[in-house]
């Protein structure tokens, strides 16, 4: 387990060190990321609904990941209001300690920890944290920064989730061998693609005020959340894989696309990055550490 941890942490070096070398840059980088948004999460998405089969009490994750993003919601809020007053910057450090990189990194960690029968948990995980996110986090996080401008249409209309939808029809129909297969090919080209993306958009020139934001966010987002997400799927009494798979998805690193969703709000962008930079590479050193004592 560590070292396939540790593999996905080389190639997100590599990604940051051809980037370094000028082999490829950030506009370069947004074409993997077109690709893997539009075409390569969506065929993991398929392809594991498809082929995958949900059994056991699954309607648990619907409690357990809006309770656990609330609770880290309002902690963040008390916590940053203390020593934040400006509104766009308590409503950065909310954003980025609250939400998680389920889908990028969430769906490879989940397949190679649980295997890719259980890989539908952490999907239903992702798109449960997402809407979570879209109808209660982000129009909160709107009202703080007194930013009354922002799309749901835009939001909700995405190729993984468009993918996700299409997948619960078509699991009533018998599909191709010729069309899973195809899904296969392509799905495999998300983990190599979505690391070397990470290390393209790697930030790693911290300031001392960075800190202020990049510390309170590695302590909260990294190391409380799973220990929060441990304790309500204890407390609702969670099937064993359903509370594993909860755990590893709330040990991902700040979500990629909270840069998006900022920057439509005008938060600080420059912030954002970094949080995402430095909490994806620490995330292989926590997943590593807590997996081997929260997950059984």
């Amino acid at each position: 387990m560590i070292t396939k941890i540790i593999s996905f942490l080389i190639l997100i070096l590599l990604g940051f060190f051809l980037k370094k070398i000028k082999f490829l840059n950030e506009n370069e980088g947004d074409i993997l990321r077109k690709i893997l948004f539009n075409v390569s999460l969506p065929s993991l998405v398929m392809y594991s609904i498809l082929t995958s089969n949900f059994s056991g009490n699954f309607i648990k994750i619907f409690l357990i990941v809006p309770i656990t993003m609330l609770i880290q919601f309002i902690i963040v809020f008390l916590l940053g209001s203390i020593y934040i007053k400006d509104r766009k910057e308590l409503a950065t450090l909310i954003l980025i300690c609250v939400m998680g990189n389920t889908a990028f990194l969430g769906y490879p960690l989940v397949e190679l920890f649980f295997g890719l029968k259980n890989l539908p948990i952490g999907i239903l995980y992702d798109q449960v944290h997402f809407y979570t996110f879209l109808i209660i986090v982000y129009p909160l996080i709107s009202i703080i920064s007194r930013n009354e401008k922002f799309s749901f249409k835009s939001s909700f209309i995405t190729p993984p989730v468009i993918a996700f939808l299409i997948s619960l029809i078509l699991k009533n129909f018998n599909m191709s061998s010729f069309f899973i297969e195809s899904l296969n090919i392509l799905k495999q080209s998300v983990t190599p693609l979505v690391l070397i993306y990470l290390g393209i958009n790697l930030d790693l020139n911290i300031t001392k005020n960075d800190l202020k934001y990049l510390l309170p966010t590695i302590f909260l987002k990294l190391i409380i959340l799973p220990f929060i997400t441990l304790y309500i799927s204890n407390l609702l009494k969670s099937e064993q894989i359903v509370k594993n798979v909860s755990i590893l998805q709330s040990m991902m690193p700040t979500m990629m696309a909270t840069i998006i969703f900022g920057s439509q709000i005008g938060l600080n962008k420059k912030n954002i990055a970094k949080a995402v930079g430095i909490t994806t590479i620490l995330s292989t050193l926590t997943i590593t550490i807590l997996s081997k004592y929260l997950i059984s």
